[in-house]
């Protein structure tokens, strides 16, 4: 997906709810879960904080399952 050439990295995400409505509040503490997981794993911060990376993808995908919703999200840096 992205040249060997360059420097490249993902993070993927996902967090469940029992139930999920859309409101702007849940969307925003759906948010701020996210990126705090992201941000207390070495790894995942190491992508989101390097000089190396100057442009980033982000895709979120809502899946209804059987006890809620799952938001699953993939996050691409490059150069």
């Amino acid at each position: 997906m992205i040249s060997s050439t360059k420097w490249r990295g993902e993070n993927l995400s996902y967090i469940t709810y029992g139930s999920f409505g859309f409101s702007d509040s849940e969307q925003n503490n759906a948010a701020d879960s996210v990126f705090a997981s992201l941000k207390a794993s070495p790894s995942h911060y190491s992508n989101m904080v390097s000089g190396n990376y100057t442009k980033i993808g982000i895709y979120t995908y809502v899946a209804n399952i059987g006890s809620g919703v799952k938001l699953c999200t993939a996050y691409m840096f490059s150069n």
